[in-house]
């Protein structure tokens, strides 16, 4: 089973840039591992993020701001090796006050 040329063709900001002018959806879908990253690439999405909120599915913690640099990037390493069309986005937007 061959893959159709569409999702071959790497994902990069300016697909992203190009698709916001013309008023295209970016899809994205969120994934810790390799297999559900890979199957989210194989699906066709435009990207793949990996945000703080492992610290809450992945990790178990209450709330997402225990969660560090350290953690995103040992959960965005596995994703971004299947990743062979999708973009790759991590997020880290919580505050501690």
């Amino acid at each position: 089973m061959s893959k159709s040329p569409e999702f071959t063709k790497k994902v990069t900001t300016t697909v992203f840039r190009a698709k916001k002018s013309h008023g295209d959806p970016i899809t994205m879908l969120t994934a810790y591992d390799y297999l559900t990253a890979r199957a989210v690439d194989l699906s066709g999405m435009d990207s793949i993020l990996v945000g703080d909120s492992l610290g809450m599915v992945i990790l178990g913690y209450e709330n997402t701001l225990p969660v560090t640099m350290a953690n995103m990037l040992n959960m965005l390493s596995p994703s971004r090796l299947s990743s062979r069309s999708a973009g790759m986005s991590g997020r880290r937007c919580s505050v501690n006050s």
